[in-house]
C-alpha cells in the first residue's frame, strides 16, 4: 500500500511539473495571456518583451501570446503602434491579460505648417506645401533666406540673378506661370513683403543690368524658425491674385518657457573666383598686332618689333578679382514662462565680392515678445529692424569684367608714382 501511495505522489508531481501553467525549463517560466484594446478587441502584432532582455514575442491574430521569462526577470513590456506602451509586473503569475489604450501623443506628434490664416496639421492640409525648418539651413553661409532655399524644396526653382553680394534671386514655384510678375508673394510673420522688382542702372552706350538687392537679404536667416511654401490654387483662396505664383510664408523664432538662454552663431569664410578665361599674354598680343599690321599694310608698333623680349604683360583678371572674406556674427537671448516669452537678437553680416569694389554689409535687430494677459487676451509684438550698405556696379557687357577682358595686356595698372594709369 505504501508503495502504491509513493507511485501516486510521484505521478501527481510529474503532472504539476509539466503543467502548462507552471512549465519550466532551464531558462525560466512561461507566461501566457491575451492583449486587447480599450474597446475589448484583440490586438494582433503587439510586441511583448521581457524588460532588460532581448526576449520578445508578437501576439497572434487572436491577440494571444506565450513568452519564456528568464530567471530574475519580473516585468513585461507591451508596445504597439498607436497605443501607449505598458509595463506589467509578473509577480509569479503565469497568466497576464493586458488592455492597451490609444496613444493621443502619437496622434498629435505631427508636423505643423503655416497656411496663411494660422497653422494646421500636415495630414489635414489639402494643398501642396513644402516646409523647410531652421535646422535644414542652419549651416549654409548665404546672405538671405531665398538663396538658402536652393535645392531644399521640391517644385521650387531658385536662381541667382547676379553674383553680386546681396543680389536678388528669381524664385519660381512650379515653373514660370506668367509672362509678367513671376515672383511669389512673401509673408513674414503675417506681414506681406513686396518681391524684388528689377532696377536698371543705365550706362551710356550700353544695355541695362539688374542690380536689385533682395528684400529678404535684409532679414537675418538665424531669426527664422521655418519656411512654408504654398504651391497651388489653395494659396489664391487666401491671398487672391497675389498668391497666383505661390506664397512663401516665413515664421521667425520666439522664446520658449524656461531659463534665459544666450546663443551665439558666427563664421568666417573665404570666397575665391572659381574660373578664369584664358586670354593672350603680352607676347601673344604683340605677335597678333604684327600679323594684323601686315594684313592691313599699316605701320607696326615699334615696341612690338621683337615680341620675344617682352614680358607677360598685365593680366587684368588677376587685377580685378580678389580673395574675398565673408563673416557673420549673431547673438540672441530667449526665454519665458508659461504665460510669456521673449526672443531678442542682433546680427552683423559682411560679404565682400570677389571683384574689387563690391561688398554687402547688413545690421539686423529682431525682437518678439508675447504675453498671455488673461484666458481670452494675448498681447505680443514683433520688431524687425535692419540696415544694409551695398557697393554694386555694372555687369554683363557694361561692367568691370567686360572691360577687363577687352583691355590689352600692354596697358599698365599703375604709374610710376602709384596712381592709376590709363584712361
Amino acid at each position: 500500500m505504501g508503495k502504491i501511495l509513493r507511485i501516486a505522489m510521484l505521478f501527481v508531481s510529474c503532472i504539476i511539473l509539466f503543467s502548462p501553467a507552471r512549465a519550466q525549463n532551464g531558462s525560466g517560466t512561461v507566461v501566457r495571456g491575451t492583449v486587447k484594446d480599450d474597446h475589448g478587441s484583440s490586438l494582433p502584432g503587439v510586441t511583448v518583451k521581457v524588460k532588460g532582455t532581448q526576449v520578445a514575442v508578437i501576439t497572434n491574430i487572436d491577440g494571444l501570446y506565450s513568452i519564456n521569462v528568464p530567471i530574475n526577470s519580473n516585468t513585461l513590456v507591451f508596445s504597439f503602434v498607436g497605443m501607449e506602451t505598458k509595463e506589467v509586473a509578473i509577480n509569479g503569475r503565469t497568466q497576464i491579460n493586458v488592455a492597451l489604450a490609444a496613444s493621443s501623443q502619437a496622434l498629435a506628434d505631427v508636423n505643423v505648417v503655416s497656411i496663411g490664416y494660422g497653422t494646421q496639421r500636415r495630414q489635414d492640409v489639402n494643398g501642396a506645401i513644402s516646409s523647410v525648418s531652421a535646422s535644414q539651413i542652419a549651416d549654409l553661409p548665404q546672405p538671405s533666406i531665398d538663396q538658402m532655399l536652393q535645392g531644399q524644396a521640391a517644385g521650387v526653382t531658385i536662381t541667382n540673378n547676379s553674383g553680386q553680394p546681396g543680389s536678388s534671386t528669381s524664385v519660381h514655384v512650379r515653373g514660370i506661370t506668367s509672362f509678367s510678375g513671376t515672383e511669389p508673394l512673401y509673408v513674414v510673420d503675417g506681414v506681406e513683403q513686396a518681391a524684388a522688382s528689377p532696377q536698371a542702372l543705365n550706362s551710356p552706350g550700353s544695355s541695362n543690368q539688374e542690380i536689385t538687392v533682395s528684400p529678404l537679404a535684409l532679414l537675418n536667416p538665424d531669426d527664422i524658425e521655418s519656411v512654408d511654401i504654398l504651391k497651388d490654387a489653395s494659396a489664391t483662396a487666401i491671398y487672391g491674385s497675389r498668391g497666383a505664383n505661390g506664397v512663401v510664408i516665413i515664421t521667425t523664432k520666439k522664446g520658449k518657457a524656461g531659463q534665459a538662454k544666450v546663443t551665439y552663431d558666427g563664421f568666417v569664410g573665404l570666397q575665391q573666383q572659381g574660373k578664369f578665361l584664358k586670354m593672350m599674354n603680352l607676347q601673344q598680343y604683340a605677335t597678333l598686332e604684327n600679323q594684323l599690321s601686315a594684313v592691313y599694310r599699316t605701320q607696326p608698333r615699334a615696341e612690338f618689333a621683337d615680341p620675344s623680349v617682352l614680358g607677360p604683360g598685365t593680366n587684368w583678371q588677376d587685377v580685378i578679382f580678389r580673395n574675398a572674406v565673408e563673416t557673420k556674427h549673431d547673438i540672441a537671448v530667449s526665454g519665458g514662462t508659461d504665460k510669456s516669452d521673449y526672443y531678442v537678437s542682433g546680427g552683423y553680416f559682411k560679404q565682400n565680392g570677389t571683384i574689387m569694389g563690391f561688398n554687402f554689409d547688413r545690421y539686423t535687430i529682431h525682437s518678439q515678445v508675447n504675453s498671455q494677459v488673461s484666458k481670452w487676451l494675448k498681447v505680443g509684438n514683433v520688431l524687425n529692424a535692419s540696415r544694409s550698405d551695398q557697393h554694386l556696379s555694372l555687369g554683363d557687357n557694361t561692367g568691370i569684367v567686360y572691360d577687363a577682358l577687352l583691355a590689352s595686356p600692354d596697358q599698365a595698372v599703375y604709374n610710376a608714382d602709384g596712381s592709376f594709369a590709363g584712361p
